[in-house]
């Protein structure tokens, strides 16, 4: 999946620099989350909104 993830950004971003790292799944105890980002106001340019979720 990681892989595929690249592909898909490389397509669309052929200079970045970008680093993976791969985080193997806990085998118990996972549990899904939900919540929600709002984002209010006006936009005043084109711009790219970046957004981070650490793990844990």
């Amino acid at each position: 999946m990681l892989a595929a993830m690249m592909h898909v950004y490389l397509q669309n971003d052929s200079n970045g620099s970008i680093y993976l790292l791969p985080v193997a799944d806990a085998s118990t105890g996972m549990t899904g989350s939900d919540g929600k980002l709002t984002i209010t106001g006006v936009p005043t340019a084109n711009e790219v909104i970046s957004f981070f979720l650490p793990a844990g």
